[in-house]
């Protein structure tokens, strides 16, 4: 071998070792984010199938990173989806609550077998039949009770939900038509009111999973070439979905500590 072969030989390796690097740490990151995602699902008492997660950690320990970064990449899109809907039903089993009493108050009674499939279900990630028995559960239980009744049960699960949903978003929308339909029941205008409180939860359901925040970074000036450099970054939010907190990195760049 010649010794152009052997130096473009080397190239070839290190460029090899270059390329693994990169999806070494693209899985690492992947992992992480897949991590975290999940463990959320703990922190609800839910359990989840994790098959890809599993299948991105055997990837990763045999040394296929590009496969262990897929794999990891689509299961915390995936659980992230997931944990969504997961929280959407929590909020309307939570909203159950209040029509479930006002019914048992009304003398009329709802299977408590129903109720445990309901939770069952919810435990279990089981999202299509959670929403199958919530649709059917207040359907019936809401056509035994009386208008007025009805849409003053419903006020009160709008209420509930806007008081939790308020950790998620911005809720001064909701709380307004809260407002207005209890307004409405105290006129006797029970389909109103009952029609309002169905909409401005619907809409609350849908801001839960789909409204984003609207992050926009102002970013250092003057930074100096080769040389450490202290600097601050200002993220604003001006979306209506709350932000706990945001992780910033550079590529191409290093940086000593965590921007918080």
């Amino acid at each position: 071998m010649s010794y152009s072969e052997i130096l473009a030989r080397l190239k070839e390796t290190r460029q090899d070792i270059e390329h693994k690097k990169t999806h070494f740490r693209g899985a690492q990151d992947a992992i992480e984010r897949a991590e975290t995602v999940l463990s959320k699902f703990d922190e609800e008492g839910a359990k989840y199938n994790q098959a890809d997660f599993q299948e991105a950690q055997t990837a990763f320990d045999s040394g296929d990173y590009e496969s262990s970064s897929n794999h990891a990449t689509k299961a915390a899109s995936a659980a992230e989806t997931d944990l969504a809907e997961l929280k959407r039903l929590k909020f309307e089993r939570e909203s159950l609550n209040g029509l479930l009493s006002a019914a048992s108050e009304q003398g009329l009674d709802v299977e408590k077998s129903v109720i445990k499939d309901l939770d069952k279900a919810i435990k279990n990630c089981d999202f299509s039949n959670a929403n199958e028995i919530i649709i059917e559960l207040r359907k019936s239980t809401e056509s035994g009770l009386s208008d007025i009744q009805a849409a003053a049960a419903a006020v009160d699960q709008l209420e509930k939900l806007v008081s939790s949903a308020s950790a998620s978003i911005a809720t001064d929308e909701f709380q307004a038509e809260a407002s207005k339909c209890s307004g409405l029941v105290d006129k006797n205008q029970a389909q109103k009111a009952l029609s309002g409180a169905n909409s401005a939860m619907e809409a609350i359901h849908s801001a839960l999973t789909s409204w984003e925040p609207d992050l926009t970074f102002e970013l250092p000036q003057g930074l100096v070439a080769t040389e450490w450099n202290k600097a601050s970054i200002v993220v604003t939010n001006s979306g209506k979905t709350h932000v706990q907190s945001v992780a910033v990195s550079f590529e191409g760049l290093e940086q000593q500590g965590d921007f918080s």
